[in-house]
């Protein structure tokens, strides 16, 4: 009975193993979206505003026998400037040290009698360059006029937006809309009907770009500044499915 039992379960084993899997039909209006049945494009975004906020780099350079009366005279020289900031109704919180350096000055005299030339300190050299962040934009050249009289180093400005990031959100937006559209377009003159999104990334950040188109002048100021425009952009890779047509 045990050999009857054992040679029934090796047949059934043999007949499961060689019968014929019957496939299950696919659903119908399911979508396989494999590397040849998907449409990727990259969409392009850009907004542009005004800037709203200045940033200058100004300083204080001196020069002294001693490192003391170099530092001593840069701090003077530096209270003044700050002063001047302060008249122009600049807060405290928006005038930032950048860098503060106390450096030797070195001469390089001639070849002595034993051919060395042995350099010397004849001075030091002491600056000082604050950060000046200027909340509204029309006062830019009224406090370069102001500062020009103290200040022996102005190192540059800077015209930014402070708050960028509704700017990049908006771009966002337009890039996305702008991948549909090329999306849809490619799709169309394909002659495919176009699916869900399957994949999105960014394709980078966004770097605001600083174009020169306004010209501004304060009254009473002699300096003429030109804010310009920035640019934000923002780039969208998006994978889109192709729709089967049965």
């Amino acid at each position: 009975m045990k050999q009857l039992n054992a040679l029934f379960l090796i047949a059934a084993f043999a007949f499961f193993q060689t019968a014929p899997l019957k496939a299950e039909p696919a659903s119908k209006g399911m979508h396989h979206y494999g590397a040849k049945e998907v449409i990727a494009v990259t969409g392009n975004g850009e907004v542009e505003a005004s800037p709203d906020q200045a940033t200058i780099s100004a300083g204080i350079e001196t020069h002294a026998p001693t490192a003391r009366a170099a530092m001593t005279e840069n701090s003077t020289a530096m209270n003044k400037l700050i002063k001047a900031l302060r008249i122009k109704k600049i807060e405290d919180k928006d005038i930032r040290t950048r860098t503060i350096n106390l450096q030797p000055v070195w001469s390089h005299p001639g070849a002595s009698e034993t051919g060395e030339t042995i350099p010397r300190v004849t001075g030091y050299r002491a600056s000082n360059v604050v950060t000046i962040t200027l909340n509204k934009i029309d006062k830019t050249a009224d406090v370069l006029d102001a500062i020009s009289t103290i200040a022996n180093r102005i190192e540059g400005i800077s015209f930014t937006v402070a708050d960028p990031a509704p700017l990049l959100d908006e771009a966002r937006v337009k890039a996305v809309e702008n991948a549909a559209h090329k999306a849809a377009l490619y799709a169309k003159a394909a002659g495919v009907e176009l699916g869900p999104v399957i994949r999105i990334s960014e394709g980078g950040n966004a770097q605001p770009v600083q174009e020169s188109r306004m010209m501004m002048r304060t009254a009473g100021a002699g300096i003429p500044v030109a804010p310009g425009t920035q640019t934000f952009s923002a780039s969208i890779n998006v994978t889109y499915g192709i729709k089967s047509k049965n």
